[in-house]
């Protein structure tokens, strides 16, 4: 077994026993790991889903793993193979989308977003850009930040107080949309009113982007000096 493969097969370990309130230890030595039937299922199991990570990169494992508890709340056990079959893959995206929908005042949101705006520091930072820059910000022919909604990596309610993403995404080709923001683009009046009557939504992404604005620009006056 590979190491991206161990960590995703303790990651699954992991997150099915504590859905089941069980305690859980990872596995360190893999020596023996397809020495039964269960074993040879598994891992045949377990490197069809690294592929599936590899090639959808936009796929966050710890999210894909806790999808089909968090949907299917009477089903307490989902067996490796089945997160290697198109059920999980559908199980993902149906949680995904549904929490993407959530209230942006609900707990998780509101840790989304802050994890948001975070990732887009780092980013502006990295490619030396300001958080203002950031919404036109593009590498290639696609805006970075479709790509990052896409990988969920950016909430769009951390979006919600650069005006002009909501002009971008209408003249965008229907295309390019339906390939980076699907269930997103044609909702976007949702966001947006779900937005503006979440006061604490509100105030976490405008404090936040007046505090990481000053911060980016800090750092950049400082490397300046270097």
């Amino acid at each position: 077994m590979s190491e991206d493969e161990k960590k995703y097969y303790n990651l699954y370990l992991k997150i099915s026993r504590l859905a089941r309130g069980k305690p859980f230890r990872y596995r360190k030595d893999f020596t023996n790991f397809d020495s039964t039937d269960l074993g040879k299922a598994n891992l045949i199991a377990i490197k069809r889903i690294a592929i599936l990570f590899r090639k959808f990169n936009h796929i966050n494992p710890e999210k894909y793993f806790q999808a089909p508890f968090d949907l299917y709340p009477d089903t307490d056990y989902f067996d490796l193979p089945f997160f290697a079959s198109r059920k999980a893959i559908k199980a993902y995206t149906i949680a995904i989308n549904k929490a993407r929908e959530e209230s942006p005042d609900t707990d998780d949101q509101l840790k989304f977003i802050k994890e948001s705006l975070r990732f887009i520091a780092l980013f502006c930072l990295k490619e030396n850009i300001t958080l203002k820059q950031y919404i036109n910000y593009k590498k290639g022919t696609t805006y970075s930040w479709m790509k990052h909604v896409k990988q969920n990596d950016v909430s769009m309610y951390a979006l919600m107080e650069f005006p002009e993403a909501h002009d971008i995404i209408s003249k965008t080709p229907k295309d390019e949309i339906n390939l980076f923001l699907p269930n997103i683009a044609n909702k976007i009046g949702a966001f947006k009113s779900r937005y503006y009557t979440s006061p604490r939504a509100q105030k976490l992404v405008r404090d936040g982007i007046t505090r990481l604005t000053k911060f980016i620009e800090k750092q950049k006056n400082q490397l300046k000096k270097i």
